[in-house]
């Protein structure tokens, strides 16, 4: 019965324990910054076999050796009294050392086997380190498979939401064995890595428009008519259009709320909507606009959609060619509500 290095081997159990702890917790800061994810799988398996290997002496086997151990003090205890010749055998000073060093030499060994006791302090300090290399073990095969990159996705909120700023942390939160957790341990630190700025999704634009409002402006004009047989022709006033387009080009104030945009933020989509500015002869023409914008760098806007304004038509009987009728200056018109296409571009003013 080699109690001694049973002894031995439970308490370099320990050593071995803790050294292998040191270094997974040296190694787990190493690998998250480098992610050096084949090391840890390596290390973390170096710490299985670690475990496998460090086994603790049964309570069975030390209480069948300390049932031995009592037995064999018993015989020996008995010898003085009934063993024969014994006196005679013990007054020799050789035999009187090797009975006392065996009787030591138990005492000794039943005191090893109390700090091999599976209650005693010695046990404990094992099964703590086991428990806490086990944890790093978990951790360093967590390590292992760790992308190397992370992406955080920050949601800036809905439209007509205001601007938005996002601040991102990093916490670094020190990965201590369990015994090592204490309730008053301060706060793990904080480090900014990031700063994202969601802009208001509502924008305010102002640009030219071009749509298909048609354009007339109906005056009288003199015609030369001519006269009846043997007399000068007539000059006669009849409805005409000074100025004729099927297109406009107006001034436009368009407000935007987006619903998409591309990563970096260099592409969106918004809804658009707001008023067109028509400047007829010193009068204000207000039509407006709907559709679609494409936003370039969340600063150009190109917007297509629908466009409704007033279109200019002759009242009454009146044509294009009718003649003038009385004291008219000009030929009476009506202004109705017409719905076309549109096309603006425009550019934000808003912050």
């Amino acid at each position: 019965m080699d109690l001694t290095k049973a002894l031995k081997a439970s308490l370099d159990s320990i050593k071995s324990l803790s050294s292998q702890r040191a270094s997974a917790i040296a190694f787990l800061a190493q690998a998250r910054q480098k992610h050096t994810q084949a090391a840890a799988r390596e290390l973390a398996a170096k710490l299985g076999t670690t475990l496998a290997k460090t086994p603790w002496t049964p309570q069975p086997q030390i209480d069948d050796r300390r049932a031995s151990l009592r037995d064999f003090q018993a015989i020996l205890n008995r010898l003085p009294r009934h063993a024969p010749g014994f006196q005679e055998w013990y007054s020799h000073t050789p035999n009187a050392q090797a009975y006392d060093k065996s009787q030591a030499r138990i005492e000794q060994m039943l005191a090893d086997l109390e700090v091999l006791e599976h209650s005693s302090e010695e046990h404990a300090k094992y099964t703590s380190a086991r428990r806490d290399l086990a944890a790093l073990k978990a951790q360093l095969e967590e390590a292992a498979v760790l992308p190397t990159e992370q992406r955080i996705h920050v949601r800036c909120g809905p439209p007509f939401s205001k601007t938005k700023t996002v601040k991102v942390f990093y916490t670094c939160t020190p990965r201590k064995p369990p015994s090592e957790i204490k309730p008053d341990d301060p706060a793990p630190p904080k480090t900014q890595i990031a700063t994202v700025v969601c802009p208001s999704s509502l924008s305010v634009t102002t640009g030219l428009s071009y749509t298909g409002l048609e354009e007339r402006d109906f005056q009288f004009i003199g015609s030369l008519e001519p006269g009846e047989e043997g007399e000068d022709p007539m000059l006669v006033q009849k409805v005409g259009t000074k100025e004729s387009s099927d297109e406009q080009v107006s001034p436009v104030i368009l407000g935007h709320t987006r619903f998409w945009t591309s990563r970096g933020r260099n592409l969106g989509l918004h809804a658009s909507l707001g008023p067109i500015l028509d400047f007829d002869n010193n009068e204000v023409k207000l039509g407006f606009a709907t559709g679609v914008s494409l936003s370039l760098r969340d600063n150009w806007f190109l917007t297509l959609g629908l466009a409704l304004g007033r279109e200019t038509e002759l009242d009454g009987d009146f044509e294009l060619g009718s003649p003038k009728v009385g004291d008219l200056e000009t030929p009476p018109t009506t202004s109705k509500w017409a719905e076309t296409w549109f096309v603006g571009f425009s550019y934000k003013i808003n912050q």
